[in-house]
């Protein structure tokens, strides 16, 4: 199961109405033996928003350090998928080989 940038950001975020909400949902998930994924592109966004200013551009602050701790907790938490043509053909996501993705 593929894991949105938003709930990885929401688990990040202790503070926010929706972090328990989160936080529940990846746990229960996991009880039942699902697989839960994410790209690199979701952790780019994480990083992206990790590192934004929080008042200004609507991040969260980090320092480096603290987001690539913040992504590290993710790596262990989700398993993060190759991208690669063959994984968008398992998921049925238009772009792999058969719509010509480079390989």
């Amino acid at each position: 199961m593929l894991v949105d940038s938003n709930t990885s950001l929401r688990i990040l975020q202790p503070g926010h109405p929706q972090h328990q909400t989160a936080l529940d949902a990846v746990r229960t998930l996991a009880r039942r033996g699902e697989a839960l994924c994410v790209f690199p592109q979701n952790l780019v966004e994480v990083w992206a928003v990790a590192t934004r200013p929080v008042i200004a551009n609507n991040g969260l602050g980090m320092s480096t350090g603290e987001a690539a701790h913040a992504l590290g907790q993710l790596k262990d938490l989700f398993t993060v998928l190759a991208e690669r043509e063959q994984t968008y053909d398992i998921l049925g996501i238009p772009g792999g080989t058969a719509a010509g993705f480079p390989g």
